[in-house]
C-alpha cells in the first residue's frame, strides 16, 4: 500500500474542500423562456374581434428534447372587466402546442372553446386599471403541455373569453367588427339614469351611421365620465369639442334600442385614449431528464 500516494489525494482533496460553497448545492435546470406579446394596431385587429393572430420569432427558437411547457406569466392591457361569468378566465389557443385538456361542462359552447385551451383566470376586476396593464397572477407556472424537439419561427392562435367572444370587446353581436380597439374617456354632465356595460351611444341629431360607439364598461346614475369604444365614425368626429350624447340600450345586434339617457354634454378638452388591446405570456420550457 502506498501510504505517500493516500496522504498526498487527502491533502487535494481537503485542499479543494476549503473553496466550495458551504450552502445548500442544487442542480441546473437548463431551461428556456419564450415571451409572446400580440397588440392591436391602426391596421390590426385580432385581439378585440378575436381573430387568429400571427407572430415571428426573433430568431428561431430551438427545442432539442422532449421538454415540459410552463406558464409563467400573463399581463393585458384594457381587457374587459370580470364583471360577468363569461369573463371570468381568458382561453388561450396556440396552434404550435398540442394542448389537451379534457372539459366537463353543462355548457356546450364552454365546451368548445376551452378543448385546447390554456384557461387563464381574469383578475382585471377594477375599473381604476383601466388605461393600465394587469398582471393574472393565477397561472403562475402552471403546467401546459408537453413538446417534442422542434423548431419554431412563429406562434399563431387566438385569446377568447369562455365563450369564445372578444376579451378586449364590449359588442354583443359576434358580426360586429370593430376597426379601432382603443378606449376613449370623456367628462360628461351627470348620468340622469345607470348606463350597463354595451349600451349603445350616439350623438343627437347625428345618424348612427355617421357616429356611434359603445360603453365598455358599467356606469352608476349620477357618475360624470363615460368609457368606451367607437363602433362607427364616417366623419371623424372631433371628441375634444363639447358632444350630446345620447344613451340606448343595446337590442343584441349593437344597434340602439329603448333609450335610456340623454342629450348629456361632454366636457370639451376631456378626452383620454388609451392604448391597443395588447397581451403578454411568459412560457418556460423545461427539459425533462
Amino acid at each position: 500500500m502506498d501510504f505517500g500516494q493516500i496522504r498526498l489525494d487527502n491533502e487535494n482533496r481537503t485542499r479543494l474542500s476549503m473553496y466550495q460553497n458551504t450552502n445548500y448545492n442544487f442542480d441546473r435546470i437548463d431551461s428556456k423562456t419564450l415571451i409572446l406579446d400580440i397588440t392591436d394596431s391602426a391596421t390590426s385587429t385580432n385581439l378585440v374581434n378575436a381573430t387568429e393572430f400571427s407572430a415571428d420569432m426573433f430568431e428561431p427558437f430551438i427545442i432539442d428534447k422532449l421538454s415540459d411547457v410552463y406558464l409563467d406569466s400573463f399581463l393585458t392591457h384594457n381587457s374587459n372587466l370580470c364583471d360577468d361569468s363569461n369573463n371570468m378566465a381568458f382561453s388561450l389557443k396556440l396552434n404550435e402546442l398540442k394542448i389537451n385538456p379534457n372539459i366537463c361542462s353543462n355548457d356546450s359552447t364552454v365546451r368548445q372553446q376551452l378543448y385546447g385551451s390554456i384557461l387563464i383566470p381574469n383578475e382585471h376586476d377594477t375599473i381604476d386599471s383601466i388605461h393600465s396593464c394587469v398582471p393574472h397572477k393565477g397561472k403562475k407556472m402552471n403546467y401546459v403541455c408537453s413538446i417534442n424537439p422542434c423548431k419554431l419561427s412563429k406562434l399563431t392562435g387566438k385569446l377568447n373569453d369562455i365563450q369564445g367572444r372578444s376579451p378586449y370587446s364590449p359588442t354583443l353581436s359576434s358580426s360586429t367588427t370593430i376597426s379601432d380597439s382603443r378606449i376613449r374617456t370623456l367628462d360628461i354632465a351627470s348620468l340622469t339614469a345607470e348606463i350597463p356595460k354595451g349600451s349603445i351611444i350616439t350623438i343627437n341629431g347625428v345618424s348612427a351611421s355617421v357616429f356611434k360607439a359603445i360603453t365598455t364598461i358599467y356606469h352608476a346614475k349620477d357618475s360624470t365620465e363615460i368609457t368606451f369604444m367607437i363602433l362607427v365614425d364616417t366623419s371623424s368626429t372631433n371628441l375634444t369639442s363639447s358632444q350630446a350624447f345620447m344613451f340606448s340600450a343595446n337590442n343584441g345586434s349593437d344597434a340602439a334600442g329603448t333609450s335610456l339617457a340623454g342629450p348629456l354634454n361632454t366636457t370639451a378638452n376631456t378626452l383620454r385614449i388609451s392604448d391597443y388591446p395588447r397581451f403578454i405570456a411568459e412560457f418556460v420550457i423545461i427539459p425533462r431528464n
